[in-house]
């Protein structure tokens, strides 16, 4: 027995050693996640999985209800319990006694104004599966998150304020779309969005958060509010040269002229830096009081501030930033990359589409079919550029310079409508390629003389009386020596004629050589 023990005992000490490896790996590793966690906790950081399922009480920002001069307070409202099979976030309610689907935005676009926005939501609302906002702004910009749940209209105008049941209105009969429209297998797969601008940096409306009653620096801002209700956002940020930016919001904004904009930016600045000196960034940018003084919306350019504000709550990937000048240079690219972060079905083109049918129960479809169903389709038709094919008259030639002159009109058979028309089909015969000579002040001294002789008016000629004798005798020379030109150039013809035929028979017998076949008959190729 102790002879067995004996064998055993470095099996027994290697398999101990290697399990007190293991444990202290393992410690080691938890340890290095838990400081990982301490450190991104100390700059505002979470990771996504303790993001999601965050509540007001684990965030430390509890409900404390709202007075009649403040708005909604939605950390008094129950997150909703998004369905599924949804793509969209959507949820049941019960509303009126009957039981409705409600839903909020799949993605928004958060800014910044004057920035291309505009023209990303339509591109985006071009998809098929994605669907306007049913009482926006241009189908596109809500005012909810930044302006009508603080008692502002879109123009800063004053108006009642709107609670969360007001924004689930908006998109209502997106909601209807997208419980009526499913796949195969039963997902809902439609997507509504909102492209308010101003919800990345128009935090004016702070004060009136309950939570923010009574301070001066506000600890609950529009992100928060998102926080609340999201639970997985899409956030799509497009950003451009801030001077640019303003001058473009400027002249938006009922702007003069360039001049009037200089002044006026210059008065920003000097509001924006008084304030500085006696209060935070912060609390200057984000105060009503000091934008209604600014004649421009400076403080829309600041944008690492309000980044800062957003990274505090949602972490970097859900967040697409583009540039406008990108987006200018290749809007088809840029689009690409948006309809990938939104998860949008895009195939770029009907050969990379046929592939993926491929692995489809149907396998056997056409390209030919496929091309039919594209071009139909806007998403593709919109973005391909045009390509138009011209019908061409195909000429056969003997040579490659043979067709040169086909573009040069013979005027000669005209020449007695045109006055003087010898006279310059002489002159640009002579001194044409000397034009560009002659404008440059470098020809030769015999050439300019020519070109003022020419351009210059001819003395009136004098008319002899003949009579009918002489003028017989004139039209019959002019009628010989008609003839004799009709004669000359109709042997001209016959020459070039026959030249035309020796030549195309010499080269349909070296071709006929060389592919060894029966010669072309020079009859047959004038037929």
């Amino acid at each position: 027995m102790r002879a067995k023990w004996a064998k055993r005992m470095p099996l027994i000490l290697a398999l101990n050693a290697s399990l007190l490896i293991l444990v202290l790996v393992r410690y080691e590793v938890r340890t290095a996640a838990y400081e990982t966690r301490k450190r991104l906790a100390s700059h505002g950081c979470r990771y996504e999985s303790e993001r999601v399922n965050i509540n007001p009480t684990e965030r430390r920002i509890q409900c404390v209800g709202a007075d009649q001069h403040q708005t909604e307070d939605l950390f008094c409202m129950e997150r909703p319990k998004y369905l599924p099979n949804f793509k969209n976030p959507c949820w049941y309610a019960k509303e009126d006694g009957k039981i409705r689907l409600k839903c909020v935005p799949y993605y928004h676009i958060l800014g910044v104004a004057k920035s291309s926005t505009s023209d990303l939501a339509h591109r985006i609302r071009a998809h098929k599966d994605v669907l306007p906002c049913n009482d926006c702004l241009g189908e596109k910009e809500s005012f909810y998150w930044s302006r009508r749940r603080y008692g502002y209209e879109y123009s800063m105008e004053e108006r009642p304020p709107c609670n969360f049941s007001y924004m689930q209105q908006m998109f209502s009969k997106a909601a209807q779309r997208i419980k009526k429209t499913t796949t195969r297998t039963g997902y809902h797969n439609l997507i509504t969005g909102d492209g308010t601008p101003s919800d990345f940096s128009d935090f004016r409306g702070w004060p009136k958060i309950p939570q923010n009653a009574g301070l001066e620096k506000p600890v609950v801002l529009t992100p928060h509010l998102m926080r609340h209700v999201y639970t997985d956002p899409k956030f799509i940020l497009i950003l451009r040269n801030p001077t640019d930016r303003l001058y473009s919001d400027y002249m938006m904004m009922d702007g003069r002229s360039a001049a009037d904009f200089h002044e006026a930016a210059r008065q920003s600045i000097q509001v924006e830096e008084n304030c500085m000196k006696n209060h935070t960034v912060e609390q200057c940018l984000y105060s009503l009081d000091i934008g209604k003084r600014l004649r421009t919306r400076i403080f829309l350019g600041c944008y690492s501030v309000y980044m800062r504000e957003w990274l505090k709550v949602f972490p970097r990937e859900q967040f697409l930033i583009l540039r406008t000048e990108d987006h200018d240079k290749d809007p088809k690219a840029r689009l690409r990359t948006v309809y990938n972060y939104l998860k949008l079905r895009a195939y770029y083109g009907p050969s990379k589409l046929r592939r993926v049918l491929k692995t489809t129960p149907q396998p056997d479809v056409k390209l030919r079919k496929v091309k039919w169903f594209v071009n139909n389709q806007d998403p593709y038709s919109l973005h391909k550029p045009v390509k138009h094919r011209f019908k061409r008259m195909k000429v056969r030639v003997n040579s490659m310079d043979e067709m040169w002159d086909v573009d040069l009109a013979d005027l000669s058979r005209y020449s007695k409508e045109n006055e003087d028309y010898s006279k310059w089909q002489n002159y640009f015969k002579k001194h044409m390629t000397s034009t560009s000579r002659v404008v440059n002040g470098k020809a030769p001294p015999k050439v300019i003389p020519s070109h003022r002789s020419v351009s210059q008016p001819e003395e009136p000629k004098i008319e002899l009386q003949m009579t009918s004798e002489q003028q017989s005798v004139v039209e019959r020379a002019d009628a010989k020596e008609k003839r004799h030109r009709s004669l000359k150039r109709a042997a001209g013809e016959q020459i070039a004629t026959t030249k035309k035929i020796r030549q195309t028979s010499n080269i349909a017998s070296k071709t006929a050589k060389v592919l060894k076949c029966t010669p072309v008959k020079e009859n047959d190729i004038f037929s």
